[in-house]
């Protein structure tokens, strides 16, 4: 949460060089597009570092990769509220307003979560997963800064 803000308020300082840019990436396809693919090497470095922070195997536990996809997803939509105001209001305010919008629904569900895990573990021979659901392996990425 404090990195999410922290990098809301750096837009906020560059408000104008934003706003011009996202200009051009709405208007641009390829960019539009590339910046997307960009967002996604995020995704995958913050659910690798929640993961590593829990002490889990994002191959193996959803959550570090529901944690990560929702809080940037969070950050997205308040950007583009950002934008689609011209810059208004304030950028850290809106961030943090849709981050405090995951904050229940994900403590609710990491709960319900490790509660269905107790007693997947107590039944023998599970997994963790669905009987015949694939094993996807994941790549680690870092995200190049553009």
């Amino acid at each position: 949460r404090h990195a999410i803000l922290s990098m809301a308020g750096d837009y906020e300082e560059e408000r104008q060089r934003l706003l011009d840019r996202a200009r051009i990436m709405a208007e641009t396809p390829s960019l539009h597009a590339r910046s997307l693919a960009h967002q996604h090497l995020w995704e995958e470095a913050v659910a690798d570092m929640v993961a590593e922070r829990m002490g889990v195997d994002p191959t193996v536990d959803l959550r570090p990769g529901v944690v990560a996809a929702s809080t940037l997803a969070s950050l997205r939509v308040a950007v583009a509220a950002w934008l689609a105001r011209d810059g208004r209001p304030h950028l850290p305010t809106l961030v943090a307003e849709a981050l405090d919008l995951l904050d229940g629904g994900l403590e609710q569900g990491l709960t319900r979560l490790s509660a269905l895990r107790g007693r997947r573990r107590q039944s023998p021979g599970a997994t963790g997963r669905a009987e015949g659901a694939p094993t996807v392996a994941r790549r680690r990425r870092t995200p190049r800064t553009c």
